[in-house]
């Protein structure tokens, strides 16, 4: 029988990321070779003095460190190709593209004026500023996709929320949800009766339902008390009228609506007053803590934490830009004096009385800098934010 469509498209892909991975590996080798190749020029001082050797020799470099620049660039390029196919859902791996980026555009100058001090004699003459050169649009070729793999990341999180598995509830695993159940106007606000995988017939006679109040406030509903279910199976399909429901009755005392052997049945359920005077079942063998535990492998549960997650993930990413944009030039001078404040504490280690290096001074008196700090810090706080949120809603099920 030959392989369906969807099997031979899966097994392609699988080839290609299983390429893509080797070729990956193997430029990623010889980037970094390329790449200390350049800063052990610069930093052991060996370019600066190229214009003390021979005119051949000086010939000899120059067309060496063009030649390198190119097969820099080639093995680069393939590397964050291959690299995007096979690690474009990880979300990490855009935040550490940024990370390499800045230090090859200017983390690579700091530790050295950091450590070595006055660094103008190693970066003096043609060769070096090629290496520099190099090195910058290195670090421009990896800031590139390493920006758009954390914007991509943030939105595949937002796009990908409503389609969380629910795998992990163990009470109700395996329950469809209803067909063309009516769906709530805030899912994340929602009780429990209006979310899909409540039952109709469980409905009319869910002392929940009739309390209009949440299964999960009450420590007690339809996927983990049997009381519910006995209440539901005790009444068929009869509907409980509201006298019956009132606040002096209450949702035990059902009348004759049921027999006398279901009646003194229920009547030895414990239970308690509830909202709109309703009698919730209680189950006194557990503790609250085994009722939370309860709740939270819930798969009614699980799937009001994925609409509450649907409802504050675009919350959080608006509201993050929306707040850099108004405390811009407060975060702009922040991230200033965060360099320079770092710079003192790195100029003390070293032992240089804690000097400010001209990266800071650099940073302190270039807005395109500060502005690329701030939009750098920016990507990173909203992917973790929303990393937190989903920790928040989805780990321990706030």
């Amino acid at each position: 029988m030959p392989p369906s469509n969807e099997y031979s498209r899966s097994g392609t892909l699988q080839m290609i990321r299983d390429f893509a991975m080797k070729v990956f590996q193997v430029t990623a080798l010889t980037t970094i070779a390329l790449l200390a190749w350049f800063m052990w020029g610069i930093i052991s001082g060996s370019l600066a003095d190229v214009p003390k050797r021979s005119s051949a020799d000086q010939v000899l470099v120059m067309q060496t460190i063009q030649n390198f620049s190119s097969y820099l660039n080639i093995s680069l390029l393939l590397n964050l190709i291959s690299g995007a196919i096979c690690f474009y859902d990880e979300s990490a791996y855009g935040v550490v593209l940024l990370i390499i980026a800045g230090f090859l555009d200017y983390g690579m100058q700091y530790c050295m004026d950091a450590v070595i001090g006055n660094t103008k004699s190693l970066v003096a003459g043609k060769a070096s500023h090629l290496s520099l050169a190099a090195l910058h649009q290195s670090a421009l070729m990896i800031a590139v996709p390493g920006i758009l793999l954390v914007i991509y990341n943030i939105i595949a999180a937002l796009m990908n929320a409503g389609n969380r598995s629910l795998g992990n509830a163990t009470l109700g695993k395996g329950m469809a949800a209803q067909q063309n159940a009516p769906s709530p106007i805030v899912g994340a606000f929602a009780p429990c009766w209006q979310l899909p995988f409540c039952r109709a017939a469980i409905k009319e006679t869910c002392p929940i339902y009739h309390a209009k109040t949440k299964c999960w406030q009450q420590g007690v509903g339809c996927m983990c008390e049997q009381n519910i279910i006995q209440l539901a199976m005790s009444t068929g399909k009869q509907k409980v009228s509201q006298e019956e429901l009132s606040e002096s009755k209450g949702f035990v005392a059902l009348g004759d609506l049921i027999n006398k052997d279901e009646k003194d049945m229920l009547k030895s359920i414990p239970t308690r007053i509830g909202p709109r005077g309703v009698k919730i079942p209680v189950n006194p063998n557990i503790t609250p803590q085994q009722q939370k535990e309860r709740c939270h492998n819930c798969i009614i549960y699980t799937e009001h934490q994925r609409l509450k997650y649907n409802f504050f993930a675009p919350l959080v990413t608006l509201a993050i830009p929306v707040l850099v944009f108004l405390q811009f030039e407060n975060l702009k001078a922040f991230a200033g004096q965060m360099v320079e404040k770092f710079d003192s504490i790195i100029g003390h280690v070293t032992l240089n009385s804690g000097k400010v290096t001209d990266f800071s001074q650099k940073v302190a008196g270039s807005f395109s800098l500060e502005f690329i700090l701030v939009i750098c810090a920016t990507l990173v706080l909203l992917t973790w934010s929303l990393r937190f949120l989903e920790y928040c809603v989805f780990k321990i099920k706030i």
